[in-house]
């Protein structure tokens, strides 16, 4: 049997054999959304062989992934139809402990998640996408919907028209780097960018 955890913030599903779906869905309490584990199972006895599908609410089916590696850790890919846009989600298989000890542990999270350091609000944008995401300071945002293209790109400026885009920027692109931004009244700013891999999910 598999445990699944869906830190994703998001309705998710995980379809096994036919008709056997697990629903992972989020709860509320005040401000914190939250996902109790779900135990998932494959009706036929050869997990080795079995394979599964995760979706969202608004989005496709996944391709079908096994889960049966502990230690393994990759990005699924889920379309969202009618749109060239996708939703990006990393998966991590573990070894559960405790009372989960004789079961795996499907830990599924945001694949891409930026997070603000700056005591100022910024906003980021994707190359080629009109669509813009305000982060206040210090808070952290997953990125889903993005485009379906393979080399992801993101752009940063400050908040406000006077402030003008960074130069783009490959989010795959593990390490550190710098970028030089307008503040408006003060000139340009160097910023640093770290981007990191932690399991499955990359965080910038």
């Amino acid at each position: 049997p598999y445990v699944i955890l869906n830190s994703t913030e998001k309705d998710l599903y995980v379809e096994g054999d036919k008709y056997n779906i697990t629903q992972c869905k989020m709860s509320l309490d005040g401000e914190l959304k939250y996902s109790k584990p779900r135990m998932f199972s494959f009706c036929r006895e050869d997990d080795n062989r079995s394979r599964a599908r995760i979706r969202f609410k608004d989005s496709s089916w996944s391709i079908p992934t096994s889960f049966h590696a502990i230690g393994q850790s990759f990005d699924l890919t889920m379309e969202i139809p009618h749109k060239n846009q996708e939703c990006n989600v990393g998966v991590h298989i573990s070894e559960g402990e405790g009372k989960y000890k004789y079961s795996k542990v499907v830990e599924i999270q945001p694949r891409y998640i930026v997070k603000n350091c700056l005591d100022i609000d910024i906003e980021i944008c994707e190359c080629s996408s009109g669509s813009i995401l305000t982060i206040s300071p210090r808070t952290s945002v997953p990125l889903y919907k993005m485009r379906n293209i393979l080399n992801k790109q993101l752009m940063i400026k400050f908040l406000g028209s006077a402030s003008e885009w960074s130069s783009p920027f490959l989010i795959k692109d593990i390490g550190s780097n710098y970028l030089k931004i307008l503040k408006p009244g003060i000139g340009h700013k160097l910023l640093k960018l770290d981007i990191v891999l932690e399991k499955a999910t990359i965080f910038v």
